[in-house]
Order: C-alpha cells, then sequence, then structure tokens
C-alpha cells in the first residue's frame, strides 16, 4: 500500500491509513503526502493550519514534516517489510487506454516512424556519406514526447488541446516520413544494378528496418511482372489496383527486383466458395450467419476457439464522474446487441493473399472488417474500418479459447508481462482491464493464441476469453471524443509451443513495422542491389534505435533481451560491424564492454564504422 496524493489534511483518512500500515508493516511511522492536484502541487496554507490546529488534539496521530529521504532511512531493518514484487496498477482510470483513439493511433505512428526513419538516416549517412538530420529528429522526437503527456495521450483532454495536439503528431509523423524517404532515396542512388531482364524493366527495391529475415507478401501500386535478379518472373497475383508478389527480405537491408508493365488478368471472384482460410500456418472458418469466426486451428490441427472468435461486444458504459479517464467497473451487467452482419463478400482469393469483407452495423455506426490471409504470413489479419457514432458504450472484440492458463502475458515497454486470468486476491481482481502495448498472448502447454495490434492498448482476460478494447464513447471532457472514421488492424496469431519460442514479440514488431517498397534509378555505384547491412544471431534482442548519438560523432545500437532469456549480442551482415564501448542510457561508456544482456536488459552498444566484406 501507498500513501495517497493530492489529499488534505483529514484526520479520519490519516488515522485508517496509518492503523492499516502499522498492521502490515508493524510500523508506527507511515507516510502522508498532502498536497493539490496529481502533478506535483504542495500543501495549501489552510492544509498546514489544519495540521497545526490537529496536533492540539490527543486523538490526532503526530505528524512531521520532512524529507522522503529521511523518512526512509528512519524505516531501519528493510527485511521485516513486505516486499511488492509487481507492477504499480492504477486501480482507477482504465479507460485511459482507450479514450480518444486517434491519439493512440497517432502515438504509434509516430513512435513507429521515428525508428525507421533513424535507422535509414544512418546507414544513408554511413554507406552514402549523407548529412545526418539530427535537428528534424529532435524535433520530431520532442512533439511526440510532449504528446504523451496527461491529458493527451490519455484522451482525456479538453477540445482545444487536441486543435492544438493533432498538428504536432501530423507534423512528427510527417517529418519521420521525409527524413526516411530521402534517406532511401539517396541508398538507392548508390546501388549498381546488373543488367534488366528487358529493356522496359525497371528496378524497384524492398526495405527491412529489422533484424530476422522476413517473408511476406507485398503490394506494389499499378499492374507489373516482377523478376528476380537473376531475370526469373516471381509468382504474382493482381488485384484491380495492385500487384502482389511473395518476397523474402534479408534483416535490415533491401531486396532488389525488376518491374516491367503488365497488362492484368484479375482473377474471377466464386461468391459461392466456402468461408475457409488456409495457409502453412493456420486454418479459420467463417460463420455466414454473423461474420465471426466458427472455428480457429494452429499448424498443429489444434482448435483454438471455445465459441465464436472475432466478436464484437458492445456494453453500455456510462455514470462515472471521470467520463474519460474511468470505464464502468460494472459495464458487462449491461451489454448491448451485437452489430448485425449486413454483407460477407469475397474480394480476393489467392494464390497470394485472400480478402473476405464483412459489414456491420450498429444504431448509427458501421463496421468494415476484412479477413485477411496470405501464403506468408503467420497471421490472420483483421483490418478494420469504424464509422464511430455511439456514446457512453464501450466496444470489445473477444476470442473465447480452448486455452485454459493461469497467466496472459502482455508486453510492456521493453519487455512483458504476466498477469493473473484466475484472480485470487482484491489486487488481482482489480485488473480487470489492463494496459498493453503491441501483444497479448495465452497460452498453456500445448501452445496459444496471440492478438497482435496496430494501435491499441486496452485487454482483458478472464475465464478463458482474450478481449481487445477498441473503442469508447465519453462526452467530457471533449463531447466529441472518437466519433467519426477509425482504422486500425489487430491480427490474432495460433501458434503450438509458448509465446516465447513462437516469436510473438519480433511478428507484433512486423505487423507495426511493414516492409517499405520504392522504385530505383539505374546507377553505377559501390553499394549491392540485394544487401544485409546489419543483423544479428539473438532473435529475442528487440531494437529500439540504431542512430547517431545525442552528442558527438558515434553510431549506436539500443536493443533490450524480449523473453527473459539471457542473450549474447554478436552481429552478422554483409558489412563488418565492431562493437565499441558498452553505453548508458545516457550514452556515455561503461567499464563493462560485455556483449551478453540478461533477461529484460536494455542495452546499448556503440557500432563502428562497417567495411565490406569481399
Amino acid at each position: 500500500m501507498s500513501a495517497p496524493i493530492g489529499t488534505g489534511i483529514d484526520p479520519e483518512a490519516i488515522a485508517n491509513y496509518s492503523w492499516e500500515w502499522e498492521q502490515q508493516t508493524g510500523s508506527q511511522e507511515s507516510l502522508w503526502l498532502p498536497g493539490v492536484g496529481d502533478h506535483g502541487g504542495g500543501p495549501t496554507r489552510d492544509m498546514l493550519e489544519q495540521a497545526r490546529r490537529w496536533q492540539q488534539s490527543p486523538c490526532f496521530p503526530q505528524l512531521q514534516f520532512e524529507t522522503l529521504t529521511a523518512y526512509l532511512e528512519r524505516l531501519g531493518d528493510r527485511d521485516r517489510l513486505p516486499v511488492w514484487n509487481n507492477e504499480l496498477y492504477l486501480e482507477f482510470h482504465r479507460g485511459c487506454y482507450t479514450s480518444h483513439a486517434d491519439q493512440k493511433a497517432y502515438n504509434r505512428q509516430a513512435e513507429t516512424a521515428l525508428y525507421s526513419a533513424e535507422v535509414w538516416a544512418s546507414f544513408a549517412s554511413l554507406l552514402t556519406g549523407a548529412d545526418y538530420p539530427k535537428v528534424n529528429l529532435e524535433a520530431a522526437w520532442k512533439a511526440t514526447l510532449f504528446n504523451q503527456f496527461h491529458d493527451i495521450l490519455p484522451g482525456s483532454a479538453i477540445p482545444e488541446v487536441y486543435a492544438d495536439a493533432d498538428p504536432e503528431w501530423q507534423q512528427a509523423i510527417a517529418t519521420a516520413h521525409q527524413v526516411k524517404s530521402e534517406a532511401l532515396t539517396a541508398i538507392a542512388a548508390h546501388i549498381a544494378w546488373t543488367a534488366p531482364p528487358s529493356s522496359t524493366a525497371q528496378p524497384w527495391l524492398i526495405f527491412n528496418d529489422l533484424p530476422g529475415d522476413r517473408s511476406t507478401v507485398i503490394a506494389i501500386d499499378g499492374h507489373w511482372r516482377i523478376f528476380d535478379l537473376s531475370g526469373q518472373e516471381l509468382p504474382s497475383q493482381f488485384t484491380p489496383t495492385e500487384t502482389l508478389v511473395a518476397v523474402t527480405v534479408s534483416g535490415m537491408g533491401w531486396l532488389g527486383l525488376w518491374r516491367e508493365a503488365a497488362i492484368a488478368t484479375i482473377q474471377a471472384i466464386d461468391p459461392t466458395a466456402p468461408l475457409h482460410l488456409s495457409n502453412d500456418w493456420l486454418s479459420a472458418e467463417i460463420d455466414p450467419e454473423t461474420g465471426d469466426l466458427l472455428q480457429l486451428r494452429d499448424r498443429q490441427g489444434r482448435e483454438l476457439l471455445d465459441g465464436q472468435g472475432n466478436q464484437f461486444q458492445r456494453f453500455q458504459d456510462q455514470g462515472q464522474y471521470w467520463d474519460a479517464w474511468n470505464i464502468d467497473p460494472a459495464y458487462e451487467q449491461h451489454p448491448l446487441p451485437s452489430p448485425e452482419l449486413q454483407s460477407l463478400t469475397w474480394l480476393e482469393q489467392g494464390p497470394l493473399r485472400w480478402r473476405l469483407r464483412r459489414i456491420l452495423s450498429c444504431d448509427r455506426s458501421t463496421i468494415t472488417q476484412d479477413y485477411v490471409l496470405t501464403v506468408a504470413d503467420p497471421w490472420l489479419k483483421l483490418e478494420t474500418t469504424i464509422d464511430w457514432q455511439q456514446r457512453h458504450e464501450l466496444l470489445k472484440v473477444a476470442f473465447p479459447t480452448t486455452v485454459s492458463a493461469p497467466v496472459a502475458t502482455y508486453e510492456m515497454a521493453a519487455g512483458a508481462i504476466a498477469r493473473p486470468t484466475q484472480p485470487q486476491t482484491p489486487a488481482e481482481a482489480a485488473q480487470w482491464e489492463v494496459p498493453a502495448l503491441r501483444w497479448a498472448d495465452l497460452s498453456d502447454l500445448q501452445g496459444g493464441l496471440a492478438i497482435l495490434n496496430d494501435c491499441k492498448y486496452g485487454y482483458d482476460c478472464r475465464d478463458r476469453q482474450l478481449r481487445l478494447t477498441l473503442l469508447r464513447g465519453s462526452t467530457w471532457p471533449d463531447p466529441q471524443a472518437d466519433l467519426g472514421q477509425h482504422q486500425f488492424a489487430y491480427a490474432i496469431y495460433p501458434h503450438p509451443d509458448s509465446w516465447q519460442a513462437a516469436g510473438v514479440a519480433p511478428l507484433a514488431r512486423r505487423l507495426n513495422q511493414p516492409l517499405t517498397g520504392q522504385p530505383a534509378p539505374f546507377a553505377q555505384g559501390a553499394l549491392q542491389p540485394s544487401q544485409t547491412l546489419l543483423n544479428w544471431n539473438a532473435d529475442q534482442l528487440l531494437p529500439l534505435a540504431l542512430k547517431r548519438s545525442e552528442t558527438g560523432d558515434r553510431w549506436l545500437l539500443r536493443c533490450y533481451e524480449a523473453i527473459g532469456q539471457t542473450a549474447e549480442l554478436v552481429l552478422t551482415g554483409d558489412r563488418t560491424w565492431q562493437i565499441g564501448a558498452r553505453l548508458d542510457g545516457l550514452e556515455q561508456p561503461l567499464s563493462s564492454s560485455s556483449t551478453e544482456v540478461q533477461p529484460w536488459q536494455i542495452a546499448s552498444f556503440e557500432l563502428l564504422q562497417p567495411t565490406q566484406e569481399n
């Protein structure tokens, strides 16, 4: 238990807290933090006068004003004090994980875009001598970090705040895209291309800014025949506006292809085809009456659903004074009718990508969602557009599962946390809505189900059901909060083995950071048309940054260990990188030069200039 903040000199509250503290710790000295508000406001004159007067009462606890350091030092033997080895979960303001979904989307887009911009600006500077745009990147990062302040990112600010914040988000994202585009253009101008397969073929590059080889299906605007560097035509699929092709791009590098204009032959759609999707990793069956998932099996054939999955659930969510901040604790007692299916239509039927669209409606709102499956990705992706007009409602998507496990695991900043699914204590029961970043997973000894997302932060998991919270409809302090269009994606990943062995964490990064494709000029530079610039041996080491140091001219790699197992960083790739000093969080050298990264540890390393291998 910790002392409340933002409270006054309340004799009854202080006495009760002091008694509870003594019962749990044996100490007769407790900490009380009087003051105004939750942002550092100190005690008022009235509070100090109240404290002085109450000291004259023999029933009032004795007060002494001093520093926190002095109080903690006087606690003495800490071994006798209870230990809290868990997160400091706030049993309040759970709506902040979801309110004002546009702010959450801006935040994820900005963080992702700036990471990518730093990576490619670094490589462009190292490989081509291009200027590193430090000033522009710093300005974009500062705008992004400023908007993570409460109450902007939590979605609990007045409308005027968002009139200022939205353009700042947009500018930060635009700056990141511009930096990345200029870096990729500089790299493309230094690539030496081999002879094209025909006189009309044009170079095309696909960039991967994450470690590890990535196999996926990419979309190129327009209709093209696609060739690899040896001149072999690659299997492709035409949509009305795009060409789809399956590729594998090496870690932190690029793949060169050739494209040649083609007359498209678009495969005819069979509207009566079975509502079934499958690839080498999963199979799924869709209910023709609801558009929900009837079945979901992993690659070993295990059924992961215990009831209809990907089911939208609506709840009444009102009656809270802190409207934008709080979800009604009793919301599950007030369910609303589920959105009704209006249509279910095949849009694509392979051979590289399948797309099945369902449209649902509820009152004044419309949900358009595409089930998207490719031959190369291990997940079933749900691309979703919602025209949201509901007020004081909560929208979740639910996956009842056959998985029974005592904990579910959620991504947190540079790590993961396991939370109980069957609460045994009041503190555990209070976690009926929890925050997470890009993924949550429920696994048992046979495997499990992960939900990955590209801009959502609220989850819950109880009674073998994993749910992602999508939208709310608060009206205070912003009467227009969440009204309008929302575009986002989430993916479901059924897997055998544990979440660690199944690679849930790196897959969630890939969902959030797709490959980038762009045309390239014919050039005769020093770079190869396909290249692995930087890779490493341990999949559980996920990058946080590859950038120039804030001071000086060092280059650094920052990563973290993502599955709770010690790993050794060994760099690989087409260029010989050397690891210099190990750095602290302020990018200053440490006394240790170890390349071993402990479980969940954030580690920074100086990268020395690479040389081209023969």
